[in-house]
């Protein structure tokens, strides 16, 4: 089984307003939305440089009012593998499976500093989408545009 990484994902507290930033300052450009099924009003926003191997994803919040603290925001790292029941069995049988969210086909493993690494089939990820896929062969895992 293959493993790439797949983005690097930051909160934001203002989306439009970082999403501009990285254009201007880095000339990333959007991607892709997604608006998860979720209780939660959030929004993820994946942007990409020219190459597109890796993404920059931007979580934004409604209901978060106040800046991020240092050590509270969310960073993380995405993990896309070619073989997702095979990759989920391997992280099982090692014990480092730390969160599981197979009905969204997501989980995430953590490491021996406490980092959780989400690990996501490849054909669920917005790079699928970079690398010349047809976005019909993706399920759809949004709840409409807002």
């Amino acid at each position: 089984m293959n493993y790439n990484i797949a983005h690097i994902g930051l909160n934001v507290l203002d989306l439009e307003k970082s999403v501009a930033f990285y254009k201007e300052a880095f000339d990333m450009r959007e991607v892709f939305r997604m608006y998860p099924k979720s209780d939660l009003d959030m929004i993820l926003c994946f942007l990409s440089d020219e190459s597109g191997s890796c993404m920059l994803a931007l979580t934004w919040f409604g209901e978060r009012k106040e800046p991020y603290e240092l050590g509270e925001n969310n960073n993380n790292i995405a993990i896309v593998t070619d073989d997702f029941e095979a990759s989920y069995t391997r992280h099982k049988q090692m014990g480092i499976v730390c969160m599981e969210g197979m009905e969204k086909r997501i989980y995430y493993v953590e490491d021996p500093d406490g980092y959780q690494i989400a690990v996501v089939p490849e054909k669920f990820h917005p790079t699928f989408f970079t690398a010349g896929r047809n976005r019909s062969e993706v399920p759809d895992l949004t709840n409409g545009e807002r």
